[in-house]
């Protein structure tokens, strides 16, 4: 180590450190060879899970209306609808749960739906991946809109919701089982979940006057029905309350006829 004149040297002079120049390595066989291995596994494993879950596209001309329709609405009602890219986000935190046919998604405040319909498409994907028959699926679209419910304060949001909701129900039926006929009934039931589920309301002061009917299929092809309020499901309570009302195992197809 170099003294400086007039003192001791210190731990803290500057070494003279001598640069070695290093020579660039030959790339590792076996290391390369992992390294497309792993490649190839993600390819293969993105391939499967495209086959698993295909993608059901949204209908031409089927816009994603995101920001504001107007400046009065924002201030009348403070409607500001989800981002495209935000709702996916979102929702790709929890897919593994949205996605199933039968889950049960509430979307308090579901303005036009952008929240629902993308809901709804991944579980239309999951029923059209597993249809084997027109009946099967028709069905597990009629189980998909079962668990997927919407509420808002305005009657053209949600009119508006339903309307999207059943273009993709009729679209993806169309375009994914094209060869298949559907049942007469098929979509006057699809109407008549959408007009139990999406439906007209304040769920922050108005809960006591929200009605849902939560669907069971005990048996193939067949629904129960039974009645409550939004408020009191939302209290703390080990067990469901009394419904107001029941409606026995009725088969998908008939189920608007039910009075």
């Amino acid at each position: 180590m170099p003294r400086s004149k007039g003192r001791a040297a210190s731990l803290f002079d500057a070494l003279a450190v001598e640069e070695v120049a290093v020579e660039p390595s030959e790339p590792d066989p076996k290391l390369q060879g992992l390294q497309v291995a792993a490649a190839a596994k993600a390819a293969a494993d993105e391939v499967r899970l495209v086959k698993r879950f295909p993608k059901i596209e949204k209908p031409e001309g089927f816009d994603h209306e995101d920001g504001i329709k107007s400046r009065a609405r924002v201030q009348s009602i403070g409607e500001v609808l989800t981002g495209e890219r935000e709702v996916n986000a979102m929702l790709d935190l929890v897919d593994d749960t949205v996605r199933r046919p039968g889950s049960r998604v509430l979307e308090p405040a579901c303005g036009n739906g952008n929240f629902l319909v993308e809901i709804l498409r991944r579980k239309l994907a999951m029923v059209a991946a597993e249809a084997t028959t027109p009946e099967a699926f028709e069905f597990g679209a009629i189980t998909a809109l079962t668990g997927t419910y919407g509420i808002d304060i305005t009657l053209e949001n949600v009119l508006e919701a339903r309307e999207r909701l059943q273009m993709l129900v009729v679209d993806a039926y169309s375009t994914r089982k094209n060869t298949w006929k559907p049942n007469n009934g098929f979509y006057d039931s699809v109407q008549y979940v959408l007009g139990t589920n999406i439906i007209l309301g304040d769920s922050w002061k108005g809960a006591h006057k929200v009605v849902f009917i939560e669907y069971t299929s005990p048996f193939p092809d067949k629904f129960f029905q039974r009645f409550f309020t939004l408020a009191e499901l939302e209290r703390p309570s080990r067990r469901l309350p009394k419904p107001h009302r029941t409606i026995g195992a009725t088969h998908y197809l008939e189920l608007r006829d039910v009075d």
